[in-house]
Order: structure tokens, then C-alpha cells, then sequence
């Protein structure tokens, strides 16, 4: 229904940015028809035209914003965004979309001001709540991140990423109960949410239920067959079970997925220990501390000792 809107709206806007090419406010909302069906180079170059017409054009600068985050044009959305924060310093909408998008970067300290800038304007926003909780919680600061997620959820008690993210916090604290009691609530209010799957299943893992953590590695993976978190969580699990040929075929397709993600290499190269095939389990360790995995450094240094002695 939103795709047949899209069209009817683009077919309209285009008649009239084709009766006047002066009429901003058309240029600006076929930018915003074209972000609905995902053209988003035409939905940047119609909000470019929007603000040759007025560059104070607050919601052209959004459309642009929009336009660029989904081209992957992340600087150029962030310059974007600012524009309209000097329009406008009190645009909590802005705030939000800033902090959003350098949590996305894994920006924490960046983003962390942002949240603060919504809070200022409403400190009701639960959104904002759950973002500086998970800045915080990217920070490594885990207490003050659990102080914002219980605001958030003070506010709103069916949040469900708030339940996923304070899960994940707990989780972090050491309190693994207490965690598996707030992903079991997230997962409750939203049975498709891959991320508080995944927590799930680490925890269980901690546990000991190492059954009930491979399914829930499971269901997090029929929800997002592409989630390399959730393979790697896997691999990891069936190399416990020393049911290694399957734990690799996961290593391998989280690394296809994202060659950069440091712990696939680190499994992968669990996998190919335990298959006795050492010179490459250290290759995959020196991939893996290149990419800054914590534990690759002192595991391949041991390996090349052991490979050395014989």
C-alpha cells in the first residue's frame, strides 16, 4: 500500500515540478515520494533542487539527509542534519536523527550529546532514554546505561528494545537471570526481534542450556539469515557440541558476510584447532588480531610457541 501511495504521489509531483520548476515545495515532496520506493539518488538530486529554490528549506535539508543515509552517504548526512540544527537548534527530531545515525557508527561519545540535546527539549522522549542508554552502554559505562533504560521503561513499560537493551546490559553486569527475565519480556512484546534472540542465547549459554541456546541461535537466524552475530554465536556452540564441520560452515559465511568482523575469524579459527588443522587456525588468529579481537594475540603467539617446539 505504501509502494502504490509512493506512485501516486510521484506521478502527481511530477506533473507539477513539470508546470513550474520554480514550485520548491514540489520538488521537495516528489524527494519525499522517491524515498518511498527506495530511489534515493532521484530523492536527492529532488530536495537538491528544493534547495537551490530556498536553501532555508528545513524539510528539504531532511529530505537530503534521508537521501544520503540511504546511499550509505553518512558524512555528507551528518553535514546534512546540521544544517538543519543551525536552522533550528531546537529541533529535537534532529537530535535524534544525529545520534541515531553515530550510534549506527558506533560513535558513542559522539552521540551521546545528542540524546542529551532531545532530553533537554522533553525529558519524556523514551527514545532518547533508550539511545543514551545505549551510548553509555557502548562507552562501557554499564551502570548508568542500566539508569536510562529503567527511565525508559519508567516511561514506557511495552518498549521492547528498552527490555532487549537492558537484557544486554545485565548480561554485561553479570546478573544473568535477571537478563534472561528482560529478554524473555522484549521477546514477548516482539517475537521477531533477532537481536533479543541472540541475547537469549548467550545467556542460556552461560547457563549451561546449551540445547535451548542453539535454538534460540536458530530463531534469530530464520529471522535474518545474513545476522553474522547469531552465526558466529552458533559456530561457536556446535564447536561445543564438536560438531566442527557445521560450526565452520558458519565461521566461513559470517566472514563472507563481513570480512572486518573479528570474533568469525577468532571461531573459525576454534573450528580448525579442534580439526587438528593448526597453520591455518593461526592464519585465521592473525586475521583476527589485525581486526583488534582482545583474545587473538596471546592465542596465536601460544600456537607458534607449541608449532615451533615440535
Amino acid at each position: 500500500m505504501r509502494r502504490v501511495l509512493g506512485h501516486l504521489m510521484l506521478a502527481w509531483y511530477n506533473v507539477r515540478t513539470a508546470v513550474n520548476a520554480s514550485d520548491g515545495e514540489a520538488w521537495r515532496r516528489k524527494g519525499l515520494a522517491l524515498l518511498t520506493l527506495g530511489r534515493y539518488q532521484k530523492a536527492l538530486q529532488s530536495s537538491e533542487r528544493a534547495l537551490a529554490l530556498d536553501p532555508n528549506d528545513k524539510r528539504a535539508w531532511v529530505g537530503r539527509y534521508f537521501g544520503l543515509v540511504g546511499l550509505a552517504r553518512y558524512e555528507e548526512a551528518l553535514s546534512c542534519n546540521d544544517r538543519v540544527l543551525a536552522l533550528d537548534p531546537n529541533d529535537a527530531d534532529a537530535w535524534g536523527r544525529k545520534g541515531g545515525l553515530l550510534l549506527h557508527l558506533t560513535r558513542y561519545e559522539e552521540a551521546l550529546p545528542c540524546f542529551g540535546g532531545v532530553l533537554a527539549l522533553d525529558p519524556n522522549d523514551v527514545d532518547a532514554w533508550g539511545g543514551q542508554g545505549e551510548s553509555l552502554l557502548g562507552l562501557g559505562r554499564n551502570e548508568e546505561a542500566l539508569s536510562c533504560f529503567d527511565r525508559a521503561l519508567a516511561l514506557n513499560a511495552n518498549e521492547n528494545d528498552a527490555w532487549r537493551d537492558k537484557g544486554e546490559t545485565l548480561l554485561r553486569l553479570g546478573r544473568d537471570q535477571e537478563a534472561l527475565s528482560c529478554f524473555d519480556r522484549a521477546l514477548t512484546l516482539e517475537p521477531a526481534d533477532k537481536q533479543a534472540w541472540l541475547g537469549k542465547g548467550a545467556i542460556l549459554y552461560l547457563l549451561g542450556g546449551f540445547p535451548e541456546a542453539l535454538r534460540c541461535y536458530d530463531r534469530a537466524l530464520a529471522l535474518d539469515p545474513t545476522y553474522k552475530e547469531a552465526l558466529t554465536k552458533k559456530g561457536e556452540l556446535l564447536c561445543v557440541f564438536r560438531r566442527t564441520g557445521e560450526a565452520m560452515a558458519c565461521f566461513e559465511r559470517a566472514v563472507v558476510l563481513d570480512p572486518n568482523y573479528g570474533n568469525a575469524w577468532f571461531g573459525k579459527a576454534g573450528a580448525l584447532l579442534l580439526l587438528g588443522r593448526g597453520q591455518e587456525a593461526i592464519s585465521c588468529l592473525d586475521v583476527a588480531r589485525q581486526l583488534g579481537h582482545p583474545g587473538a594475540d596471546e592465542l596465536a603467539d601460544e600456537m607458534r610457541r607449541d608449532v615451533e617446539g615440535r
